[in-house]
């Protein structure tokens, strides 16, 4: 049978009223999708209608409108809200003509940074091999000097996470009242095992900014922090951090990281990002991207409000530096790769 012809008698055995209580079942994605079928189909017609996106519209300005509340945006959007809140008709086409003026600058954003990537002069040098950290994760740690104390240090444009990453991980409690403008420097020994991890936060603010070269000596590891929401800080890792890292430090160890990474399924802080700065938040393939054009070691994304991608971190900070000290470990991971 003919698709036409099943579209016909589905029309003949389902009557308007039958169809519209199908449609109230139906989210705005599934209606969107569905007026992509068909035109002639008189369920796809009828999934225009005002009944169905009333509430979906109301409900998405309400969203959004709380979010611009939470990040003290309001006042920025509130003539354009009120008139939102006074539309009566045509809900569908209102509300993605609303939608699509952030979408379209949020795209060209993600598209401009891709280009700015893949601008980027390449470190392919021999010392600078990027590892998944899968393949870390794997890695089976042989220790010379068990009683060491590996420093990690981390870097980045204020406000990225940096100073919350390092209390959560140390006290394994998210800071969600006071936060220190830098945390102080933080040993860390792991259970079962005689090492110890020093944890050394930095600042980009006054007075930090011009002691911050005396962190640097007798590293082990750096972190170059970004956040997912924020593209300055994006564009910070190749202008100002890793040439700074790789002033300071000779061959250094760097981990690529972007915080706040539950921006990515949080709605809310989804619906923020796209009204305060008309972005998306930074995406894994992105960020990837950038750690291997700029010769990092790895990349990882974490929230540690969330305390997502914390798990056996102390652990993997361990592997992450004696992996990439251990010669026949990366000779195995190159073969992998030329495979």
């Amino acid at each position: 049978m003919s698709r036409s012809k099943r579209q016909l008698n589905i029309n003949n055995f389902l009557n308007d009223d039958m169809l519209r209580i199908i449609l109230s079942f139906l989210t705005s994605n599934d209606l969107l999708r569905l007026n992509l079928v068909s035109k002639s189909a008189r369920i796809c017609q009828l999934c225009h209608e005002d009944f169905y996106w009333k509430p979906i519209y109301y409900q998405t300005i309400q969203n959004y409108i709380d979010s611009s509340k939470e990040s003290d945006s309001y006042d920025v959007f509130e003539e354009k809200f009120e008139y939102l809140e006074s539309v009566c008709e045509n809900y569908r086409e209102n509300l993605l003509k609303f939608l699509e003026t952030f979408m379209k600058q949020a795209q060209q954003e993600e598209n401009d940074l891709i280009s700015y990537v893949d601008e980027l002069k390449s470190d392919h040098s021999k010392e600078n091999f990027y590892i998944e950290k899968g393949e870390i994760e794997k890695y089976q740690p042989i220790l010379s000097n068990p009683s060491k104390i590996f420093k990690i240090i981390g870097v980045g444009d204020d406000q990225v996470g940096k100073t919350s990453f390092f209390i959560t991980i140390s006290s394994g409690i998210f800071p969600s009242e006071y936060i220190p403008q830098v945390f102080d420097n933080y040993s860390y020994s792991i259970p079962r095992n005689q090492y110890s991890i020093g944890y050394w936060d930095t600042s980009n603010v006054g007075d930090y900014e011009k002691i911050r070269h005396l962190v640097y000596p007798e590293t082990d590891l750096v972190i170059v922090f970004f956040s997912c929401i924020s593209v300055k800080s994006f564009k910070s890792i190749a202008t100002q951090w890793i040439p700074e890292v790789r002033k300071n430090i000779k061959n250094p160890n760097i981990v690529l990281m972007k915080t706040k990474s539950d921006a990515e399924t949080n709605p809310s802080l989804r619906r923020s990002t796209l009204l305060n700065t008309k972005t998306k938040p930074i995406s894994f393939e992105l960020g990837e991207k950038l750690a291997k054009k700029l010769g990092c070691y790895t990349y990882l994304e974490v929230s540690a409000k969330e305390n997502e991608g914390l798990a056996d971190f102390p652990q993997f900070l361990i592997k992450t530096e004696t992996s990439r000290q251990d010669k026949h470990f990366l000779k195995s991971q190159k073969k992998c790769l030329l495979m």
